[in-house]
C-alpha cells in the first residue's frame, strides 16, 4: 500500500531521541527519508497534456521539464482577477439562489486563492523591494494590497518581516511565525504532536482567535501610521460600508467578501504558519548558510501514484482513491493555503531577493541540481498535513530553554501573524 506523503533528501536521519543539551544544533529528527519522488511517477503514469497542470498543482517540475516563464505582472494580474471574479461569482450565486448555491464553495475558494496570492506572493515580494525591484513602486503596491484586503499594515509588516524573520532572529521567540504558534495557537516545546493538532483545530474555529486576528488587522492601520494613511483607510471602509448599505447588498457582501476574507483567510493563515518552518533541537549560536537552510522544507502537494505491479482491480481502486485525494484534498490545500511560491519557500529563504522569483518552480529546481557552496542539501515533504506534522514533531523535540514561553511577544499591535 502506498503512502500519502514522502520526504526526500540525500541525507539519512537518526531515530528520535530525548533532548540532550550537549547535542550540536540539528534539524528535525523525526521522519524516515527516502529518495522516492511522486512527481516523477506522475510523469510516467499520467498523460503528457496533464503535466503542466500537475507541475502547477504539486509545485515541483519533473526532471528536465521546461517550465513556462512567468512575469511579476502576470502573477499580479492573475491574483487580482481571480480575487475579483471570486467575489462576483459568489455574489451572483447568492443573489440568484436555488441551484446556483452549489457553486459557492468554488467561488469562495477562488476569492481566497486570489487574496492569498496578493498577500503571500505580491505583498511579500514588495516587502523585500523585489516585486519589480523598484523600491517606490513596490512600496505603493504593498500599501495598496494591505488596504484593499484590510490585512496587516504594510510598513509594520515589512519592518517586522525583515527585522525579525529574515535575520538572526529567525525561528527565535521574537520571530512573528514562532510568536503566532506560541501565543495564538498555544503551542510549546515538549508538547506531543497530537496535543498541537488539537490546539490548532480548536484555534481555527475559536471566536477569540478570529476576532483578535481581525481586530489587529484593522487596528494596525490606525496605530503609529501617518494621518494620510488613516484617512485613506477610513474613507475606504466608510465608502465600502455605505455602498453596501445603499444597495442593500449585505447578504451577498457577507458571503462574497466577509466570509472568505475573515474566517477562511485566517484559518488558511493558521495552517500556513503551522507548516512554514521546522525547529532545531537547539538554536544555533551562529547563523550562516549551513544552518539557515535547515529551518525550511520544500512542501509539495500530491501523493504517490498507484504502483503498476498491482492487479488491475487494485490499480483501478488505487487510481480512484488517488484522484479523490488529489481533487478533494490536495487541490484545496494548494489553492487555499500553499499558494504561489509557497512550495519553494525554502528557496526564498536562501535567496530572499532572487531576481527570478516569478519563475520559482524552475529556479528552485535549478538550485537543487546545482546548489551553492556551503548550503545544506534541500529537503522536501509531500502533503501539507505532513509538513504540519514535521513542524509539530520538531517543536516537540526543541529545547524549551531556547524559547521564553512565559512571555507574550505579540503584545504590541504591530506584531501580527505574518507570512
Amino acid at each position: 500500500m502506498t503512502h500519502d506523503v514522502t520526504i526526500m533528501s540525500t541525507e539519512r536521519t537518526k531515530p528520535k531521541q530525548d533532548f540532550d543539551a550537549t547535542r550540536e544544533p540539528s534539524p528535525m529528527q523525526t521522519a524516515s527519508l527516502t529518495m522516492a519522488n511522486p512527481r516523477e511517477r506522475m510523469k510516467v503514469a499520467l498523460p503528457k497534456f496533464l503535466q503542466p497542470a500537475l507541475t502547477a498543482l504539486t509545485g515541483k517540475p519533473y526532471v528536465g521539464e521546461q517550465v513556462k516563464p512567468q512575469s511579476p505582472w502576470g502573477h499580479l494580474q492573475r491574483a487580482f482577477l481571480l480575487h475579483v471574479l471570486g467575489i462576483i461569482g459568489t455574489s451572483l450565486c447568492v443573489s440568484s439562489g436555488s441551484v446556483t448555491w452549489i457553486a459557492v464553495p468554488l467561488t469562495l475558494l477562488m476569492t481566497l486563492y486570489g487574496s492569498r496570492l496578493l498577500r503571500n506572493v505580491i505583498m511579500h515580494q514588495c516587502a523585500h523591494d523585489n516585486f519589480i525591484r523598484k523600491k517606490t513602486t513596490d512600496h505603493v503596491f504593498g500599501k495598496a494590497i494591505s488596504i484593499l484586503l484590510v490585512t496587516e499594515e504594510f510598513d509594520h509588516y515589512k519592518v517586522s518581516h525583515i527585522r525579525d524573520h529574515h535575520s538572526s532572529r529567525h525561528q527565535t521567540r521574537v520571530d512573528p511565525t514562532v510568536a503566532f504558534l506560541f501565543d495564538e495557537i498555544g503551542l510549546r516545546p515538549g508538547m506531543s504532536s497530537l496535543q498541537m493538532w488539537k490546539r490548532l483545530g480548536i484555534s481555527i474555529f475559536s471566536p477569540r482567535y478570529h476576532l483578535r486576528f481581525l481586530w489587529r488587522r484593522i487596528a494596525s492601520h490606525f496605530h503609529g501610521t501617518a494621518l494620510l494613511h488613516r484617512f485613506i483607510v477610513g474613507t475606504y471602509i466608510i465608502v465600502l460600508v455605505g455602498s453596501i448599505q445603499t444597495m442593500d447588498a449585505w447578504e451577498p457582501f457577507l458571503w462574497s467578501w466577509v466570509l472568505p476574507m475573515t474566517l477562511l483567510y485566517q484559518q488558511s493563515t493558521a495552517f500556513r504558519l503551522a507548516s512554514r518552518h521546522i525547529f532545531m533541537r537547539r538554536l544555533p549560536s551562529q547563523r550562516d548558510k549551513s544552518t539557515l537552510g535547515l529551518f525550511t522544507l520544500g512542501i509539495f502537494i500530491g501523493s504517490e501514484c498507484p504502483p503498476i505491479t498491482e492487479s488491475l482491480v487494485k490499480r483501478t481502486l488505487g487510481w480512484m482513491w488517488w484522484w479523490t485525494r488529489t481533487i478533494c484534498f490536495h487541490l484545496p490545500c494548494r489553492l487555499g493555503v500553499l499558494v504561489g511560491d509557497g512550495p519553494a519557500h525554502d528557496f526564498h529563504h536562501r535567496f530572499p531577493r532572487h531576481p527570478h522569483w516569478a519563475n520559482y518552480l524552475g529556479a528552485r529546481s535549478e538550485d537543487e541540481r546545482n546548489p551553492g557552496e556551503g548550503w545544506p542539501a534541500y529537503k522536501e515533504v509531500w502533503g501539507l498535513h505532513r509538513a504540519i506534522q514535521e513542524t509539530f514533531e520538531s517543536l516537540s523535540a526543541a529545547d524549551p530553554a531556547d524559547y521564553g514561553t512565559n512571555e507574550d511577544s505579540t503584545g504590541r499591535i504591530m506584531e501580527l501573524p505574518e507570512e
